[in-house]
């Protein structure tokens, strides 16, 4: 029974996220929601008036940061469905972690997308990093600027992936060097290979068909020569 608690939380985790990408990749401006109120009846989200209505909230306060909230959901869900097979009970200290890694990331997805993707094209109710990024923006920005503001929330990105997965970045480029090797190896070793068998191809041509002495035009006698000249 105990095993079977994180794998409904995270079956629970993964409904919740098909249930928010859907109400945001139906959005529609013309719908009612948080922001205005439409005369219209007809309600073109495809959850209906309750799907309209979280597309529109989320949207407006996250802008893009919206769909790294589904994101998030869904590596919950991930990380309680393999609960059971890592063997482990339930750390609150490391859930606290993760929670303060997923809204430093939350942050930093709101913030970037109100700085870069602000001349997207979208229908969201604000700009494209939603009032939260909105915010940020107009504190951070007068006194770092655009590369400081970057870097600020770079790290933050960097920092909530760690605090979030536990994976280090140092462990992430030192696995992906050691692939990269390893694949270099695999060339190195196929090509000698190809190489090898390309010599000893040509070690049993040469004694299957010895080579012949060259052949020498004919060249006519100087009298020829003279007679013609």
């Amino acid at each position: 029974m105990a095993h079977g608690v994180p794998l409904l939380a995270a079956l629970a985790l993964f409904a919740c996220a098909t249930y928010v990408l859907t109400a945001l990749l139906s959005f529609s401006a013309q719908d009612p929601g948080w922001t205005h109120v439409n005369e219209f009846t007809q309600v073109e989200n495809w959850l209906g008036m309750t799907g309209a209505w979280l597309a529109d909230v989320l949207l407006s306060v996250l802008g893009y940061g919206a769909y790294m909230g589904v994101f998030l959901l869904i590596w919950w869900g991930i990380w309680l469905a393999l609960m059971p097979m890592r063997h482990t009970d339930f750390d609150p200290l490391m859930l606290a972690l993760q929670v303060f890694g997923a809204v430093a990331i939350l942050l930093a997805a709101c913030a970037l997308s109100a700085l870069y993707l602000y001349h997207t094209p979208n229908n969201f109710p604000f700009n494209s990093g939603g009032l939260l990024g909105e915010s940020l923006l107009q504190f951070l920005w007068p006194l770092l600027g655009t590369w400081g503001v970057t870097l600020l929330f770079f790290i933050a990105l960097l920092a909530g992936w760690v605090l979030l997965t536990g994976v280090s970045w140092f462990r992430v480029m030192d696995e992906i060097g050691f692939a990269l090797v390893s694949i270099w190896n695999l060339i190195q070793g196929q090509w000698y290979e190809l190489e090898q068998e390309r010599q000893e191809l040509q070690h049993e041509l040469a004694h299957q068909y010895p080579s012949h002495e060259a052949y020498t035009p004919y060249d006519p006698p100087d009298s020829y020569s003279s007679k013609g000249s």
